[in-house]
């Protein structure tokens, strides 16, 4: 967990990866409105990577998720790239979205097979559960909660150890 920005460590095992999956978690869901609270990223060399706490802007995140050279895959990406830009003034280059790629390879299928939890069980056979509980307090000083500290992407990735956002859109 990393409190303003990620470590040069960090920034530079991302680099070498070449690419990350990314998720957000905000207070709503009007980035005009509401807060960014928390950013996720994971590759197989960094594990999962939290990022809270930003009163500024976060150079080295900034960096990374700017360098052309690095994959950036989102599920839903408008969302996350508009809460990036607005609350953290960090703009994203070298973007890819698994929603989007979904509706483009698969235009006849229903709208809410495009959502994370079956486009992860029909592309890669994993299933994920996100639980009837659709909101978390990602600004709560502690989130060693079960739960707390995962969005979309960790609750995917933490029992089979590896990133399917990626995969996914593989």
């Amino acid at each position: 967990m990393f409190d303003g920005d990620v470590s040069p460590e960090v920034a530079r095992s991302v680099r070498a990866a070449g690419v990350v999956a990314v998720d957000t978690e905000t207070s709503g869901l009007d980035w005009r409105a509401d807060q960014l609270q928390l950013s996720q990223l994971f590759t197989p060399q960094t594990g999962p990577v939290f990022i809270r706490n930003v009163t500024g802007h976060p150079s080295a995140l900034a960096e990374v998720l700017g360098d052309p050279g690095v994959l950036k895959v989102f599920h839903f990406a408008p969302f996350d790239l508009r809460f990036l830009e607005a609350g953290w003034d960090v703009r994203v280059s070298a973007a890819a979205c698994t929603k989007a790629a979904s509706k483009i390879l698969q235009p006849t299928l229903p709208a809410h097979e495009h959502s994370v939890q079956p486009l992860l069980r029909r592309t890669i056979g994993v299933e994920m559960s996100k639980g009837s509980v659709r909101t978390s307090d990602w600004g709560a000083g502690d989130l060693s909660a079960p739960g707390q500290a995962c969005g979309d992407g960790c609750r995917v990735r933490g029992r089979h150890g590896g990133s399917w956002f990626v995969p996914a859109y593989e």
